[in-house]
This record gives C-alpha cells, sequence and structure tokens, in this order.
C-alpha cells in the first residue's frame, strides 16, 4: 500500500476538535507491505507552518520525519524547527511492541518553555530549555541517560512572589522504574539548591537529598507593597524519604543574623534567628529570636506536621518580652505577649493570645496639621515594577483587604490587655488611659476593636500656660492602627465655663473650644487665658490670642515638642510645667512608674516672695 499527501491542510481536525486550532500543511508519502504482525516500508512526511492554539505565542514550526518499517521495528530521523532558532531531533528506532529495545537519541535546543501555557493557561511560565537524551531499555522499564538545561525560568506564581528567574541544570539516568538525578538550581542574589538522589517513575519511595541557601532579599520587591523588608540568608539540609503519596522529610534549617521591618507598624526586628529540625512526618520548630529596636525579645518555638492534603498543619508558640511592636510618629508600643499560631498553617490558620502592655506612647502633633488635596490627573510614567504594584495595591484597596492569593494569610483572635500607661501626648496634651481591646480580622488587615479609658489624676491640658483638667477620656480603635480620640477639659472661666475638646483620629486631631453657656470661640479663649472678654484685651494679649486660634486651626507644623523632647531624655513617665498652685509663678512635676501598679511623682511650686 502507498500513500501519497501532495498537501493536507491541517485545520481540517479543528472540525473534530474546534479546540484545537492547527494550523499548516502535511505533505509526503508512506509504503507499507508485509503482514500486520510485521509490516516493511519507508515513510517521508513534511510538516510546514504548523501552528495549535495550546502553543499561542510561539512561532511556527516545520517538521521533517523519514525512516523505515522493518523486523518488527520502526527507525526514524525527525527533527521540528522553529524561529529562534527552536530545534528537535530524535533518531533511532523503536519496537513496535512493548517488549523491545528502545534505542532513541533526542537533541534539545532553544525550547521556550511558554509551550506549556496552551496546556495550563495560568503557568505564565517563560524560560528557554536545552538537552540531550539517550533512551534504552523497555517501555516499561526504560534505561538512558539524560542533560538537562534550563535559563530564565519563571511561572506567573515567581513572579507574583518576587522570585528570580532561575537556571537549572539535572543530569541523570534512567535504570528501570527509577530516574536518578544531579540537580543545581541557581538564582540571583545567590539562591542556590541541589537535589541528588532517586524517584519512582510511578509509585514507589523517594530517596532524595535537598540542600542549599536563599537570601530572602529576593522577596523585597513583593513585600515593598505592603512595606515589608526582610534581610538574611536561610540554610537548609534535608532528606526526603517515604512514599510520594506520604513524603518524609528529616534534616535541619537554620536563619542567621537576619532583619525584618514593617514600615506602616514601625516594627523592625534585628539579629533575627532560627533553627527547625525535620523529623519524618514533623518539622520542628526548634527556637526563633530576634530582637526588637528597643533591645527587648521575640521568641518562638513549635511543630508542624508534613501533610499537604491537611494544609500542613501546626502549632507555633510566640513570647514577646519588653518588646516594641508598633513604633510609628503616631504610636509607639512596647509590650509583653503570649501568642499561639494554630491550625493549617497552608490555608488559614488562627492566631489567638494575649497581648499586655507595658507602655504606649500616642504622640498628636503640637499643631493641628495644614490640609492639602493632591494633584488631580496625576500619572506615573516609566514606574518600577515595585512601584506600580504598590500603586495597584492602594488603588484597589489591596493594601488593607488581603485576598485568597495572599501567601499567608491568618485569622485574629487577640486580646490587649492595659491597665495603666497608654499615655497621650502632644499639642498641650498629656493623658493616661488604660483598659482593654480586641484584635480580629486578618493578617492582612487586622482590625483593632475597642477603647481605653481615662486615667484620673495624671490628665490634663495646657493652653498657652492655662492648665485645664480632663473630666472625660476616651482612646478608641475602629479598624487600624490609628487611634479615634474623645477627650473634655473644663474649668470656670470669668461667667462660664470652658471645654476643650479633642476628637479624631490621633494623626489629625480636631480641637474645639466650647463653653456653657456658649460663646464664640476666640470668646472662650480670651476668657480662659486671660479672665478677661476679647473686648478688654490689650494688643500684646490679643497677640497671643490670635497665636492660640492659629495653633489649634491647622496654621503651621506637626511634630512633638521640646517638652516632650525633654520628658524622653530624662527617661520619665510624666513631665509637666505650668503655674504654681495657690497663685504660685511656676509649677514643676514629674512622675515614673517604678512597677507595674506603682506610680512615683514630685510636684514643685514657686511663690512670689516680697522683698524683706
Amino acid at each position: 500500500m502507498a500513500v501519497d499527501i501532495a498537501e493536507l491542510p491541517l485545520s481540517i481536525a479543528n472540525g473534530f476538535s474546534p479546540g484545537l486550532g492547527l494550523g499548516g500543511k502535511l505533505a509526503g508519502g508512506a509504503k507499507v507491505a508485509g503482514p500486520i504482525a510485521a509490516p516493511t516500508g519507508d515513510y517521508d512526511l513534511r510538516v510546514t507552518g504548523l501552528t495549535a492554539a495550546a502553543a499561542k505565542g510561539v512561532p511556527a514550526l516545520q517538521i521533517t520525519s523519514k525512516g523505515a518499517l522493518a523486523s518488527g521495528r520502526v527507525t526514524t530521523d525527525t527533527a521540528v524547527t522553529g524561529g529562534g532558532g527552536v530545534r528537535i531531533t530524535a533518531n533511532g528506532s523503536a519496537p513496535l511492541s512493548a517488549t523491545g529495545p528502545l534505542d532513541v537519541a533526542i537533541a534539545i535546543r532553544n525550547v521556550p518553555l511558554s509551550l506549556a501555557n496552551g496546556f495550563s493557561p495560568g503557568l505564565g511560565a517563560n524560560g528557554t530549555l536545552q538537552g540531550e537524551a539517550k533512551v534504552a531499555g523497555t517501555a516499561s522499564a526504560p534505561a538512558g541517560t539524560y542533560a538537562l538545561r534550563v535559563t530564565g525560568l519563571s511561572t506567573q506564581a515567581t513572579r507574583g512572589a518576587g522570585v528570580p528567574a532561575a537556571s537549572i541544570d539535572a543530569k541523570g539516568r534512567l535504570d528501570g522504574q527509577r530516574v536518578f538525578t544531579n540537580t543545581v538550581v541557581t538564582a540571583a542574589s545567590g539562591l542556590r539548591v541541589t537535589a541528588n538522589g532517586s524517584a519512582p517513575l510511578g509509585a514507589g519511595d523517594l530517596d532524595l537529598q535537598v540542600g542549599g541557601r536563599a537570601p530572602l532579599g529576593f522577596l523585597n520587591d513583593t513585600l515593598s507593597v505592603s512595606g515589608d523588608r526582610i534581610d538574611g540568608t536561610a540554610t537548609f539540609d534535608v532528606k526526603v524519604g517515604g512514599p510520594t503519596s506520604a513524603p518524609r522529610i528529616n534534616g535541619s534549617g537554620a536563619l542567621q543574623n537576619a532583619s525584618y521591618s514593617n514600615r506602616a507598624a514601625g516594627l523592625q526586628l534585628r539579629g533575627l534567628s532560627a533553627s527547625v529540625v525535620a523529623n519524618g512526618t514533623n518539622i520542628n520548630v526548634a527556637s526563633l529570636r530576634a530582637t526588637t529596636r528597643n533591645g527587648g525579645t521575640i521568641s518562638g518555638s513549635g511543630r508542624v506536621a508534613v501533610d499537604p492534603a491537611a494544609g500542613f498543619p501546626g502549632e507555633i508558640n510566640f513570647q514577646a518580652n519588653n518588646a516594641e511592636v508598633v513604633g510609628t510618629d503616631i504610636v509607639t508600643a512596647i509590650t509583653d505577649a503570649n501568642l499561639k499560631l494554630e491550625g493549617p498553617l497552608a490555608r488559614r490558620p488562627v492566631i489567638n493570645g494575649t497581648i499586655r502592655t507595658r507602655s504606649v506612647e500616642i504622640q498628636i502633633p503640637d499643631r493641628i496639621p495644614a490640609q492639602y488635596t493632591p494633584l488631580p490627573g496625576v500619572r506615573h510614567r516609566n514606574a518600577p515594577a515595585a512601584v506600580t504594584r504598590q500603586l495597584a495595591a492602594l488603588n484597589t484597596g489591596g493594601g488593607k483587604g488581603g485576598s485568597k492569593d495572599d501567601a499567608f494569610l491568618a485569622t485574629l483572635d487577640i486580646d490587649v490587655q492595659a491597665e495603666n500607661r497608654i499615655f497621650i501626648r502632644g499639642m498641650g496634651m498629656t493623658a493616661e488611659a488604660g483598659g482593654q481591646i480586641k484584635i480580629t480580622g486578618t493578617s492582612a488587615a487586622p482590625v483593632p476593636v475597642g477603647a481605653f479609658q481615662l486615667r484620673q489624676g495624671r490628665s490634663s491640658i495646657t493652653v498657652i500656660g492655662k492648665r485645664l483638667n480632663f473630666t472625660r477620656g476616651q482612646v478608641g480603635f475602629a479598624g487600624d492602627l490609628d487611634p479615634t480620640l474623645d477627650f473634655l477639659a473644663e474649668t470656670p472661666a470669668k461667667g462660664i465655663t470652658a471645654q476643650v475638646l479633642i476628637s479624631g483620629n490621633a494623626s489629625s486631631p480636631k480641637i474645639e473650644f466650647t463653653s456653657n453657656p456658649a460663646v464664640p470661640q476666640d470668646e472662650v479663649l480670651s476668657r480662659l487665658l486671660f479672665d478677661k472678654s476679647s473686648g478688654e484685651l490689650s494688643p500684646s494679649q490679643a497677640i497671643t490670642l490670635a497665636q492660640a486660634v492659629a495653633q489649634y486651626s491647622g496654621v503651621g507644623g506637626g511634630g512633638a515638642g521640646p517638652l516632650d523632647s525633654l520628658r524622653k531624655g530624662l527617661g520619665v513617665d510624666n513631665l509637666d510645667l505650668g503655674g504654681g498652685s495657690g497663685g504660685g509663678l511656676f509649677g514643676l512635676g514629674i512622675g515614673k512608674y517604678i512597677s507595674d501598679n506603682i506610680y512615683l511623682g514630685v510636684t514643685q511650686g514657686t511663690s512670689p516672695r516680697p522683698p524683706a
């Protein structure tokens, strides 16, 4: 029987399977003789302009294949070529049955890994494959050698995680039912992973030794979207055994002298170290330790089960001791804590426990920040990839909500206890609060809820030298780390009760001067500061009144004042300068907590002394 094909369009196949999207033409011929059990003959086929939906974006391929049928075997001399230097060749012979020996040599040059994207659209593979292989043995028990090289390897997932493009150099052999490998993976920044040993071609036991070093800095392009940064190098050396359905891992990993910071919370961890030991079905976190900016410590330990089907369930306990966990211009928090991370770590674990504050400083600006409006129509041109991702996250709310695609997402159930030492300072205000709040939400979008209540006796506001004691106060949280304020101070002032109301967020508080009975704001300030109505002020007093109005209405900059800088330099919890009691000219008060529940304060005043 002889078959001649002049020019057959491959698109004919699309009528039977529209998803193929085939293009190109087939030409050539074949001659077949002899019985079906032992055919003889030869073939010479050519395909030009081959395209397919599964190979979208890949240049058209050309295929030439020649060979013969004889003695129960088929020989081939096949070449696949395409643009960009793509070339795959296969030469040798194979049995027509499943029992005869294989004898095939394969060479691969410049094959784009994007071919795989047609079969897995979300893969987003990039890179180039080169290699050689010689296959012998039988189809049921192949033998041979191989050498494969991949350059520029990346996928949509690895690019999204900020992992640099990798190179793979793999050499090994086939021996019956197992494949033996000596593989090295390298990437920028010194990333290097090696794998040596064997794995089954089907079901069976693994026998691999895997080790390497991974500088964590490669994650920073992705972490920068949320204001995170990590530096340091992780090392590991493990043996992977057991069946492919339930692998067992034995070995160790370590992290030494690393650092982590989060710009949004002002958290800084230094000297970050960890030791991990794997013993079969469990990975034990033997130690985890870091030092915070103020010299406090965070430590942890626990275990994780090597059970992919269950989402790697585990339990890791964390302790904090005198640790500064928030350090922004608005809030500084130093805490002790006992927290537990438990559940399927690769899915949606839970973080629960208790945080006990040692001190929290909430610094409000000494002047109300001036308001501004962003310029409309501003566009970023040629922005780096990291900036583009950050802008996209902000524009879509990704900086707050988190998503199911976050690398790690945990549910939060944390109690924050603070009996005292919640200090609110700035704009002449010194107040102390305490209480409890709850942190819920997720690790990507924590939601603090609740309020700290005013502690009476050491809370006041000084308005241009005039001191008022607070009669009401609350620091509330409604979803972020910028708390809301609700404070009221009042005092008698020339026929009225002058009131100072502080509300709004700590980053941009609102100051209102009211009174009972009600009078205009400048009149309240005049009676409060000078015990006079505004019409009775001298020129210098009028200037002072104007300055006060400007200070509390948003004119000028912010920041901590000199009195607060002096307090921090002295290392005390309270420093108060004001008028002396009983008509004194000057009063000084200093106080500090000497234990959790004991506060020591000293007040000294001066009085005018008549000449002798």
